[in-house]
């Protein structure tokens, strides 16, 4: 069979050979990439001769060369093999059916019709090429769909050769519609004639269109396409007759769709796509690190933590390699798992010659996992026992000395491996184990090996032999080696003592081996023992020896050092400095080397402005007045210079560490492209001008020094690294990596364009320079900003058109700026949208399980309170993990190595084991396991956490807060606990009821011990689970502690005083304020009230007398209306204030409006001194000195700068209130807008809440920041024009002087004078002109710049095109947000089409009925309709199980009661019975159950209603409708159904599983034996009942009826004679019971197939006459005597 790669596939039949061509071969590709280009070249002259009618000897030769190709590739597809749904179809008929029904007709037609017209002059023929373009977009799209293609260089030729394609269509269309060739004067080659009233006649162009070159007409046509499809529109060239502005209308709709729709679309996804991984893995450390901090770990296992991820990162993307080929078949996962672990297992001394088969190893193989370390990060801690062999994979392992734990006394490195005997022995480590470098190690663990020896229990003794052997022979070899390698050492005498005390212990450690059904070796046979093993696996290092080497190099160079005169010290020092200094290596990791890399980078930028500067504007005459700024130049040169040498010293980052050696690193650098990059930046190429000319040198010397520019890459580079770095949030690296591009670019294209037209000085008459009345007084400063000017215009797509191209260069730079600048800015709108999508994608996540569950709740009409307490734990839920990790199901960093998972939670928690008394004395390495298990949930004020009476095998151990314990009857406060104390623990040893309710006093996280996590730890230390056992046995220790529960009053324990007490008073939170009193009620001084005064400092004591003694609760409702006032006033004040400052300047109004808004800030300013506020650990603090503390630290510098009086010490700089001087107070006063800072906060935090949709919370808040944003630019724009007349200078003022006070002096050339305007103190006249400003702001910001309105002075031009940036980037961030929302939005619908998709494509290869397949597909769709997505089973996933079990027991409570077998149970059982069921959904018409399938399952209907039909569905026996149940029999002996069961409409049923049952059971015995003695009692009542109908039925088949007689014989001799199934007693129980719901008389074709063989096996007389109750008579009669027989 030929491989997928092969050229050719041969034909099954060996008598001929077809040449079939595998459509995955290598030279095939070629040929497709061939074909095409030379489709598009096909395309693009064909368009090319028909619009411009040439037809030179070229382009017919090359059309026809091209044609015979695509003829040749038409008769190769009917020899290439396909594929189908994966498979390659090689049959020469199935390959000619297919082309024939897809393309080739179109294919034919493009080359058929051209033949035919070969002889013809009809140009437009030529046009039919364009069918064959379809290829090209399925070409590209077929290399997309290929696993492991290059998507990002696809897309770009892809979206490069479609918006080429179609600028050249519209080029052509454009130019026809306007000129033809005049073949009258020339033929094909002559002139052309331009039709008048056309686009072509109606300007003025600096060539006649008529008699111009093809290249200059073509310029000018792809001028006007290019402005047109990137929405730029100069508005120099535009249509002028009818057919021209439809044809526009066209350009312009199809030039959004490819550039702005595909194009920029495209791009986005791209780049979504390609941060999604990124943005994931940096979203999970952001919330480690929170995690860290919140647990207060060390900073020393927050370093190892952050190293460790990002060091996955940077080796693997942050992808684990557990896991990675989950997808592939098990025996393809064995062979990649054998193959590549093989080596390691073949160097393990305990299973080196084992007569067991390679499955043995295969499957061992599986079972080795990878794990990263850091360096100096513990691998093994001295003493501890594990479980684990590791084999150093990649990386130095260093082990410690037993002594001190710090000297190295070894090192393994890559293929060394250790701790094999740990994989039999049960024994602790004698060695503490580190990684040296960055370590990859493969680990085995000691439970994984125990479940191959399950299957190879033969392996067991020979691996017993082996390990003994290996300790005979251990310390002899080891200590020999050490004596040998590690000079100075005294190993002789420890050597014997070792191998005495070693020897003695080994009998003991033998015992202690691996069994397979046996627990493990206990901790009493544990002692110390050696981690050293094989001299094979230990490898010591030299470094003894070296040391001393150097020592003596030392001791040498100091004695020469000293000798000899004083001349040659000094050139002995020298020598010896710059060797030191050739030997020395930078680390990449080191501060000089940050501090280099930000030096670098800013001199690239430097070099990139102030070169190209230089080089255009100057034309280096600065360099010739100025010989310091050409030092200067040169000293930049240097430190580029220096970059090499650095880069040569610089060690390089490695998969096995940090390589130092200087070739290597020499090597790798000069065998990349950046050396040649950074060589090429620095030759002097410049000196080349002194050849030339004197009047030109310093012109061509600063262009040749344009080589620096070329270091640009490296900034390229340097903004790549730091967002693929994980220190660095992607927000703040891309605004400054997208800022600094738009400004370099702009900068490039301004110097461009006055290049265009200007050279040496000197500038073309009719450039766009002479055009705009320049001349040679206009300064190169004036000139840069025109230029910067357009660039901005041009780049941002705005085109005023008030500076425009007049030249066929000045378009040809136009073109190149419009496209790179439409490239620039939509690299910009889709980085924004990637950012903010998946910046929001993970809070998308988990709304849609949060507004699934809420929905849920509310369809099923749950509590409201209930339904609060689930959304407000799931809001915490979010705040704590940020959806990365679910309480009980999901760790946070379950992805680390488990020894550093052990560490960060042993530190958590480790406090809190030492004070529980039963772990108190436990082994350390007991512990850290332990703690490994332990999650920690976190319970609101009022939150229940335990019940009384509730069977529970639960410890909790608080870890923050307090919580109260309650009597049962939630009367008595029996105490109060706090962190460090725990309950449960009798819960969770014997298995008790809970004595008592716990509650959550306040916020508390609490940490959660399961039955089963604790066992499955007690597995690993048989002696402690002995001692548990033995404990849970003694129930003399519970009813002590029953009965001290019992005597317990209320108030005879101490409660525990929380933190509130202390500093905030206990209040009510649903209230608005928190009101102290100095004394209490007896008289007596409020000490929580006085005692934070008396130990503050004087000035607090001094101003805390301003302080009221009531402070504003945070979730009370009066501060929420303060603040919702303050942010309307903010809000207010942004928009008057502007007005005030810009139109307004004189009113009296707005001044009294504008104090009252600043006096009302103020108040808001006092009433921050008294908002309360929560704590970290959720404590919520209301003293009044706490509260103007916590505002002090927080808004109050931003509300002073807000609300200080700066027009105060302006009015003391003038001596009178002139127009002038109150229009320069109104504009100092602008600092009032900062409290606008209010709105963005507000909207934060709406945004923040996770329950909230935030969809129309973000229109609400971008309507507002539109609002604001276009108010402030229009306000800018005037008083740019109009500004106070003050700041105005003398020549201004007096040129305009009819202008109003109110408004101040205008400048004579402003952008409103040239508009045509005349500004008077009318309030109409000034609302015209904000009308006017405002449309010029909504124009410039949007970038559609129509021109009637443009700047006209430096300062008018500076400011517009910051304004047209900033437009773009606000405008740009809207959109993108806007997309990232509707992304993340259709995420879910996605995945779950995918999955469809996949459902869908897996049946059709299946070859499944059509029927069947609609069924299925519908069922997902209704599935989608009612869930979204998410799994009903997993909605409450992550709550406590007291809340879990409360949200279930109120949905299913009343389903539970009515069970019988349920019934009068205590209220522990059912709700522990209540988690266990689960939601099914079933469509109108399927089957919940059929008759005969074994079936374990309860069902109860919850909405709609199901049949109880007959077998093949024909006949409706009963109808059970919601709050009906089916199914009891089956749940409790897992027997056949008796019954087909369908839905008669759609429905929602709950189901319960046996298994889950008999879970619950197991906690309830007395209920088991309740539940057991009720379906006895059951069973004997369907026999009674089943005995009653047999009777009844036998006496009524005694008169036949005569009618049914013939139809009965037919049926009798037509049935088949088969055995009857075997029925055994339970399911004979299970068919009494749905029976009972067939009405007497129902005919079954089964039942009276069944009859017919009871009677033949009876040996009686064949059946003559029967009838429907005959048939289910004897259907019964079976089910009766199988009952007897049983």
């Amino acid at each position: 069979m030929a491989r997928m790669d092969d050229m050719y596939f041969q034909d099954e039949n060996p008598s001929r050979f077809a040449a079939v061509i595998s459509p995955k071969n290598v030279y095939f590709r070629y040929w497709q990439t061939l074909v095409v280009v030379k489709i598009v070249v096909s395309c693009v002259t064909s368009l090319f001769q028909v619009a411009y009618d040439t037809h030179g000897d070229f382009i017919v030769a090359l059309q026809y060369t091209l044609d015979v190709l695509f003829i040749i590739d038409i008769i190769l597809t009917f020899n290439v093999a396909y594929t189908d749904r994966g498979v390659i179809i090689t049959e020469r008929k199935l390959i000619r059916q297919r082309y024939f029904k897809s393309t080739f007709v179109i294919d034919l037609l493009s080359v058929l019709i051209l033949i035919v017209t070969f002889f013809k002059d009809n140009q437009f023929i030529y046009l039919v090429r364009l069918l064959r373009f379809y290829r090209v977009p399925r070409f590209f799209d077929a290399r997309e769909a290929e696993l492991g293609s290059n998507i990002t260089f696809i897309r770009t030729i892809k979206y490069s050769t479609i918006c080429a394609s179609y600028c050249h269509t519209v080029t052509s269309i454009w130019w026809v519609l306007a000129c033809e060739r005049n073949h009258e004067l020339g033929g094909h080659d002559g002139t052309f004639i331009c039709e008048k009233n056309t686009w072509a006649t109606s300007f003025n162009f600096d060539v006649n269109l008529q008699n111009a070159s093809l290249g200059n007409v073509y310029i000018m046509g792809l001028y006007w396409a290019t402005a047109t499809a990137t929405s730029t529109g100069y508005g120099d060239i535009y249509a002028v007759n009818v057919t021209e502005k439809w044809f526009s209308v066209a350009a312009m709709l199809l030039g959004i769709a490819v550039f702005f729709g595909m194009l920029l679309g495209g791009m986005a996804s791209m780049l979504t796509n390609l941060d999604a991984q990124r943005a994931n893995f940096t979203h999970r450390i952001n919330t480690i690190k929170k995690h860290l901090n919140d647990y207060k770990v060390k900073g020393e296992l927050q370093t190892l933590v952050t190293g460790y991820y990002n060091y996955l990162w940077v080796r693997k993307k942050g992808v684990q390699d557990e896991g990675i080929f989950e997808g592939l078949p098990l025996t393809f996962q064995a062979e990649i798992s054998h193959s590549t672990n093989n080596s390691i297992l073949e160097k393990v001394s305990i299973l080196k010659g084992l007569p067991l088969p390679e499955g043995f190893f295969r499957m061992l193989s599986m079972k080795m996992k990878h794990s990263l370390y850091l360096p100096n990060q513990v691998i093994i801690n001295m003493g501890e026992i594990n479980f684990s062999m590791y084999y150093v994979h990649r990386g130095v392992v260093e082990i410690l000395s037993e002594g001190d734990g710090k000297t190295v006394v070894a090192t393994l490195k890559h293929g060394k491996l250790f701790g094999e005997l740990n994989l039999i022995y049960s024994v602790p480590r004698t060695a503490t184990v580190r990684a040296a470098t960055h370590c990859d190690l493969m680990v085995l663990m000691k439970q994984d090996l125990a479940q191959v020896i399950q299957h190879y229990p033969e392996a067991l003794s020979h691996m017993k032999s082996l390990a003994e052997r290996r300790y005979q022979t251990l310390e002899t070899d080891v200590f020999t080696e050490t004596t040998i390698n590690m000079k100075g050492l005294t190993g002789s005498t420890m050597a014997r003592d070792t191998s005495r005390r070693r020897s003695s212990r080994l009998a003991e450690h033998t015992n202690s081996s691996i069994m397979l059904s046996a627990a493990p070796p206990s901790l009493e046979t544990s002692h110390e023992f050696s981690l050293l093993h094989t001299p094979k696996t230990v490898m010591f290092t030299e470094s003894m020896e070296i040391f001393d080497n150097e020592k003596d190099d030392i001791v040498h160079k100091y004695v020469k050092t000293h000798t000899g005169t004083c001349l040659q010290q000094l050139r002995q020092q020298v020598v010896s400095f710059f060797d030191d200094l050739t030997r020395t290596l930078i680390d990449p990791a080191s501060w000089f080397y940050w501090w280099w890399e930000q030096t670098v980078i800013c001199v690239t930028i430097l070099i990139c402005f102030f070169a190209t500067y230089i080089a255009c504007f100057d034309g280096g005459r600065a360099y010739e007045k100025s010989a310091g700024l050409l030092v200067f130049s040169y000293l930049l040169d240097l430190i580029l210079l220096m970059d090499i040498i650095v880069t040569f010293r610089t060690a390089m980052m490695t998969p096995n560490g940090m390589n130092k050696c200087q070739w290597s690193i020499a090597k790798n650098y000069m065998s990349g492209h950046p050396f040649w990059f950074d060589l090429t930046a620095i030759i002097p190429i410049e000196l080349a001008a002194f050849s030339v000319d004197q009047s030109s040198f310093w012109s061509i010397f600063c262009f040749l020094r344009l080589n620096r520019i070329i270091k640009f890459y490296k900034v390229h580079t340097y903004f790549d690294k730091l967002e693929e770095s994980l220190e660095v949030t992607i927000a703040s690296i891309r605004s400054i990596k997208l800022g600094t591009f738009i400004a370099l670019f702009t900068h490039w294209a301004a110097c461009i364009w006055y290049a265009a037209a200007c050279y040496n000085n000197r500038c073309n008459i009719g450039s766009w320079v002479y055009m705009t009345a320049m001349n040679e007084n206009t300064t190169s400063g004036d000139v840069y900003v025109s230029s910067f000017y357009w660039a901005a215009t041009t780049l941002s797509s705005t085109g005023y058109g008030d500076v425009t191209a007049h030249s066929t260069t000045e378009r040809l730079v136009a073109i190149v700026g419009m496209l790179v600048g439409l490239l620039l800015y939509g690299y910009c709108l889709s980085a924004i949208a990637a950012t903010l999508a998946n910046l929001d994608s993970p809070k998308v996540r988990f709304q849609e399980k949060l507004f699934a569950v809420m929905q849920y709740m509310a369809k099923n009409k749950l509590g409201e309170e209930l339904q609060q307490r689930v959304t407000n734990y799931l809001c915490i839920l979010w705040q704590r993990n940020k959806g990365e990790a679910l309480p009980g199901r999901t760790r946070l960093m379950s992805d680390m190595p488990v020894a550093l998972q052990q560490d960060i939670s042993f530190e958590a928690i480790q406090e809190i084991l030492e004070n529980i008394p039963l772990f108190k004395k436990t082994n350390e390495t007991f512990q850290r396991q332990l703690s490994l298990k332990l999650h920690c949930y976190v319970f609101g004020p009022g939150d229940i956490i335990v019940y009384a009476g509730d069977m529970g095998r639960e410890m909790f151990c608080i870890r923050r807060g307090y919580c109260d314990v309650m009597s049962p009857d939630l009367q008595t406060n029996l105490m109060s606990i706090g962190p460090l104390q725990y309950f449960g623990e009798m819960g969770l040893i014997t298995g008790e009821y809970r004595m008592a309710t716990v509650i959550a006093k306040t916020n508390a996280e609490i940490y959660m011990l399961t039955k089963n996590a604790f066992d499955e730890v007690l597995e690993n230390f048989p002696l402690l689970k002995t001692q548990f056992e033995k404990a849970a046995a003694n129930r003399s220790v519970l009813e002590t502690i029953r009965k001290k529960i019992k005597i317990l009053k209320p108030g005879e324990d101490a409660t525990v005083k929380t933190p509130e007490s202390q500093e905030a008073q206990v209040v009510d939170t649903l209230s608005s304020m928190a009101v102290f009193c100095k004394e209490l009620e007896g008289g007596q001084d409020n000490l929580d009230y006085i005692k934070p005064f008396q130990k503050s400092n004087f000035i607090s004591q001094f101003f805390s007398r301003l302080l009221m003694k009531t402070t504003f609760l945070p979730s009370g409702k009066l501060l929420r209306y303060l603040t919702l006032v303050l942010i309307l006033i903010g809000l207010v004040q942004s928009i008057s204030i502007t007005i005030h400052a810009s139109f307004y300047p004189s009113s009296t109004f707005l001044w009294v409006f504008n104090y009252l808004l600043d006096l009302c800030m103020l108040t808001g300013m006092y009433v921050g001194f008294h908002t309360a506020f929560y704590t970290d650990e959720g404590i919520l603090v209301t003293h009044p000195l706490s509260t103007a503390r916590h505002y002090l630290r927080g808004n109050f510098i931003i509300d002073v700068l807000a609300c200080f009086p700066i027009e105060i010490f302006a009015l003391f700089a003038y001596s009178s209130l002139k127009d002038e001087v109150v229009h320069l107070l109104t504009c100092v006063r602008v600092n009032r807008i900062i409290n606008i800072y209010r709105l963005p906060l507000a909207f934060a935090y709406l945004e923040s809440k996770i329950q909230k949709e935030t969809g129309f919370i973000r229109e609400v808040k971008f309507s507002f920041y539109t609002v604001i944003f276009l108010h402030w630019l229009t306000c800018g724009l005037f008083i740019m024009a109009c500004p106070p007349a003050i700041v105005v200078s003398p020549s201004s003022s007096d040129a305009h002087s009819d202008m109003h006070a109110l408004s101040g002096h205008c400048h004579a050339n402003s952008w409103i004078v040239k508009a045509g305007f005349n500004v008077t103190g009318s309030d109409e006249n000034l609302g015209n002109m904000y009308i006017l400003s405002f449309y010029w702001a909504c124009a410039t910001s949007v970038s559609v710049g129509y021109g009637e309105v443009s700047a006209n002075t430096n300062p008018e031009k500076i400011v517009t095109l910051m304004f047209m940036i900033m437009g773009v980037v606000f405008f740009g961030y809207i959109i993108a947000s806007v997309a990232a929302s509707l992304a993340n939005a259709d995420a879910q619908r996605a995945n779950f089409q995918e999955k469809l998709t996949a459902i869908n494509t897996f049946m059709i290869d299946q070859n499944l009925d059509s029927n069947l397949r609609t069924r299925v597909l519908s069922h997902y769709e209704y599935v989608w309709l009612r869930t979204k997505g998410v799994d009903p089973d997993s909605l409450f996933d992550g709550l406590p199980l007291s809340l879990w079990g409360d949200v279930t027991f109120s949905l299913y409570e009343d389903l539970i009661s009515k069970v019988p077998l349920f019934e009068n149970t205590e209220a522990g059982f059912m709700k522990m019975l209540s988690r266990c069921i689960k939601p099914m959904l079933f469509l109108q018409g399927e089957y919940v159950v059929k008759k005969y399938d074994v079936g374990s399952e309860m069902f109860f209907i919850h909405r709609g209603a199901v049949d109880v039909v007959s077998e093949d569905g024909q006949m409706v026996f009963a109808t059970m409708r919601a709050g009906k149940m089916f199914g009891e029999v089956a749940l409790l002996f897992s027997c056949p159904r008796t019954a087909s069961v369908r839905a008669q409409t759609n429905t929602d049923v709950f189901v319960l599983n046996k298994t889950d049952l008999d879970n619950v059971l197991g906690h309830y015995p007395a209920v088991k034996k309740q539940v057991m003695t009720i379906a006895e009692e059951r069973q004997a009542k369907a026999k009674k009942r089943s005995a009653a109908k047999l009777s009844i039925s036998s006496k009524t088949s005694t008169q036949p009826s005569t009618a049914t007689s013939a139809a009965t014989k037919t049926s009798a001799t037509s049935a088949p004679t088969t055995e009857p199934p075997t029925i055994r007693s339970k399911d004979d129980n299970e068919e009494i019971e749905l029976l009972s719901l067939i009405p007497e008389g129902a005919v079954s074709p089964v039942a009276d197939t069944m009859a017919q063989n009871v009677n033949t096996s009876a040996d009686t007389k064949p059946v003559e006459e029967d009838t429907p109750t005959k048939s289910l008579v004897s259907t019964l009669c079976l089910c009766s005597n199988t009952l007897k027989k049983l």
